[in-house]
């Protein structure tokens, strides 16, 4: 659980933000996982996660804005600068397709198919080792619970 704390004396947020993504991931496959167990169709409720790739958003040139480093701030601009960066609207298909393409499957991770997955029409993409890890998807879920006081459990 510790990649998902961060401090606010340490507060970096490049580490922030992948941590955040890390909590996605790990919550989406651990819903998925409960989902089954319990019976539930993916008819019903569907668990999936997905990425937009890189778009022409404003999330790199703020992130850039947090470093100090110029050359950290020339690499975050070169590579919003290229062309893999996608519209707004395409990156939004990753989305779309989770939410409406009948072929998508419980507990798939959803991105772009190309270079990196940085920009391209959606499909099935892996993820990191971490997010797949049982034990801290199951502290995950355990400290949401706890910090929320909400339960999770399924009612006819």
């Amino acid at each position: 659980m510790k990649q998902l704390s961060v401090k606010p004396k340490n507060y970096d947020a490049m580490s922030a933000y992948r941590a955040s993504k890390l909590a996605n991931l790990l919550f989406a496959y651990e819903l998925h996982r409960r989902l089954e167990k319990c019976g539930i169709s993916p008819t019903q409720v569907l668990s999936v996660a997905c990425h937009p790739g890189v778009t022409e958003s404003n999330l790199l040139p703020n992130l850039a804005s947090t470093y100090n480093s110029v050359i950290i701030k020339a690499i975050i601009g070169f590579v919003h600068w290229l062309p893999w960066a996608q519209s707004n609207a395409q990156g939004a298909l990753n989305i779309l397709c989770c939410a409406t393409d009948p072929n998508v499957v419980g507990g798939e991770f959803i991105g772009p198919h190309g270079l990196s997955e940085f920009y391209g029409w959606p499909r099935t993409v892996a993820s990191s080792k971490q997010s797949i890890s049982l034990d801290k998807a199951r502290q995950l879920w355990e400290e949401s619970e706890r910090l929320t006081g909400i339960k999770f459990s399924v009612k006819d």
